[in-house]
């Protein structure tokens, strides 16, 4: 989800900063049935898990960093894995148990639909060996819908920019605001195709 601080003055008075939690997220952690009757996964194949991922993101181009156990939260080996610059990292690590953390997720907003399904497809790979509880707010996970995913890509990002334009008429300038203008353009053909379709329904009604 999107972070966004605002900081600002009114007066003498600085305003404090306000978080604000925006933008296409999916999150995962096991199955509490899992979890309860299987135990953790053993050393051996929590190896095998991490090897299959290494691997998987070799084939796919895509950036590898060790994951350090002093690292939040800490006491869990593993790695991530970078699906797109502008995309959360992806996440496999262990406990000394072999759990997963307990929460787990993944902001894809401005990394866009490619992104998504990518995240996706690890999942697929993660939930094969350890049984998930998935929860996708692009709404994709078990649809395989792209029309579907672009329309709440886009749908979001139009909140965030309305968001970003009322705090500025509230704040001005002379405070900090940092919303999605500040991120790359990996979100922008979502935003559009969105605001093209708004305009088309716009006209017809």
């Amino acid at each position: 989800m999107r972070l966004v601080n605002i900081a600002g003055y009114v007066g003498q008075n600085q305003i404090k900063i306000l978080e604000v939690i925006m933008g296409i997220t999916i999150h995962w952690n096991e199955k509490e049935e899992y979890k309860k009757e299987q135990g953790g996964v053993d050393p051996q194949k929590r190896e095998l898990i991490l090897d299959i991922f290494k691997d998987a993101a070799r084939l796919r181009n895509l950036e590898v960093k060790e994951r350090k156990e002093t690292d939040y939260p800490s006491g869990y080996k593993g790695i991530y894995i970078i699906p797109h610059k502008d995309c959360e990292w992806f996440e496999v690590s262990f406990d000394s148990w072999g759990h997963i953390p307990d929460y787990n997720f993944c902001k894809t907003q401005f990394a866009g639909v490619k992104a998504h399904i990518l995240v996706c497809d690890l999942l697929k790979i993660l939930d094969y060996y350890i049984p998930l509880e998935i929860f996708d707010e692009g709404e994709y996970w078990g649809k395989k819908d792209k029309d579907l995913l672009r329309s709440n890509l886009g749908e979001n990002m139009a909140m965030i920019q309305s968001l970003g334009k009322q705090l500025k008429d509230e704040f001005g300038d002379k405070g900090q605001i940092m919303s999605s203008l500040d991120d790359t353009k990996g979100w922008v053909d979502d935003f559009l195709d969105y605001k093209i379709k708004q305009g088309g329904e716009n006209e017809k009604s």
